[in-house]
């Protein structure tokens, strides 16, 4: 993916490639650290939030300020557009985290409780994992039980973090709002703003 990645850069300025290699080592980097706090219940989120912010929300983030450099925005729109890209990059992951613990199987399009199973990092069972011993122990396990799973989703679902889940990414989504503001009217911008809206409605 990489490789390809920087084959379609290559007909463009050196910018761009150091703005896709940019991300690409991001990404790396993220993906690295998740592995590094895999099943490992001293993860904070300060951690969770440093992954993210690498292996998702940086790939919004070039994309959206590559699209706008190269559609000639001032400069001053083009990092407007990155920061935005940055903001609906951390709205995505925060709310796809929230459906893998309240999600409808039939409408995500994959079992919950991935996370779960595969002891990664996701903000909810970062959150739940500081207060319930039991969601802890689960996590910690190499290969948990379908039922320990489930029981630790429930126990998740009634500890309070999903609240604070749901207001992380609605934050995330009015900050990328705000930046879109920055835009003149126009369809593109109404169509960017109901995107966010749409993220925003699945966490609801």
């Amino acid at each position: 993916v990489f490789s390809r990645a920087f084959q379609l850069c290559a007909r463009f300025e050196e910018k761009l490639i150091s703005w896709a290699a940019e991300a690409c080592v991001n990404l790396t980097e993220g993906e690295i650290m998740q592995g590094r706090f895999r099943n490992n219940p001293a993860v904070t989120l300060d951690d969770y939030f440093e992954i993210i912010s690498r292996k998702t929300a940086c790939i919004f983030q070039q994309g959206a300020r590559t699209a706008a450099h190269l559609a000639h925005a001032p400069e001053g729109i083009v990092e407007a557009m990155a920061q935005c890209g940055f903001n609906v990059g951390m709205t995505f992951q925060i709310v796809d985290d929230l459906l893998d613990v309240v999600g409808d199987e039939s409408r995500v399009g994959k079992p919950i409780g991935i996370d779960l199973r595969d002891g990664n990092p996701s903000l909810p069972v970062v959150l739940a994992l500081h207060r319930d011993a039991e969601v802890a122990r689960v996590f910690q396990k190499g290969t948990p039980t379908e039922r320990e799973i489930a029981d630790a989703l429930a126990r998740i679902r009634v500890s309070g973090v999903l609240a604070e889940v749901k207001a992380l990414a609605s934050e995330y989504g009015s900050r990328a709002r705000e930046n879109l503001q920055l835009l003149a009217p126009s369809g593109d911008r109404d169509h960017l703003l109901a995107l966010v809206e749409q993220l925003i409605e699945r966490a609801a």
